[in-house]
């Protein structure tokens, strides 16, 4: 870790593909979507500065999960709820393109390049040189999980430009930052990702840092 930031930040961003249940539910089939980054000598510097983005990062690094009052000495009251503030930014970069039907194309227009939020439930495993954060968005509302559904058979015509920030919400940690962005093309998740049983995977346990 440099200045209480990971070398490594890892993403695994998990998509529901089952028709939701108005009841709700917080498990079955799905992607899992796996992104890899690595701290830059940019943002070394900013974490050797101290500058408000790195500051930022640092109190999620610490924070998020952490049922410590204080996390780690930073006895800020914003620190609690830095879990909650982790947004995502999906863009469909071709999306006039692709021939949607009225339906997908709605569902498009209302959440391609709008950050939103991540209320589902997260978890995160603290390594030696990396922090892994683990979206599950089996535990994400009907609307949402439908609107996935909506589009999944336009995935593997799809360009996406996906992006993650931590919200801000004072001037101290103005202004916000992108952690980390990729852009992905031709998702072909039926003939491409690997097949295993979701219901017989037990999550490995990493040691603290």
């Amino acid at each position: 870790w440099v200045s209480g930031l990971p070398l490594f930040f890892v993403v695994n961003f998990q998509v529901p593909l089952k028709e939701p249940s108005i009841w709700g539910g917080s498990d079955g089939p799905g992607l899992s979507l796996v992104f890899y980054f690595r701290l830059t000598e940019e943002g070394i510097e900013c974490a050797r500065s101290k500058s408000n983005p790195a500051l930022l990062l640092k109190k999620f690094c610490e924070c998020a999960g952490n049922d410590d009052v204080n996390c780690h000495n930073i006895n800020d009251p914003n620190a609690k709820d830095v879990e909650g503030r982790w947004k995502n930014i999906v863009h469909i970069a071709n999306q006039d393109s692709l021939g949607l039907s009225f339906v997908a194309n709605e569902i498009a227009k209302k959440f391609s390049g709008k950050p939103f939020l991540t209320r589902s439930s997260k978890k995160l495993f603290r390594g030696a040189n990396y922090l892994e954060l683990d979206i599950n968005q089996h535990t994400s509302n009907y609307v949402k999980k439908k609107a996935v559904l909506g589009i999944k058979e336009y995935l593997s015509k799809m360009i996406l430009d996906i992006g993650f920030l931590i919200e801000s919400k004072d001037e101290d940690e103005m202004p916000e930052k992108l952690l980390g962005a990729i852009r992905l093309q031709g998702l072909d998740y039926q003939g491409d990702a690997k097949s295993v049983e979701w219901n017989r995977i037990e999550a490995p346990l990493y040691p603290a840092a």
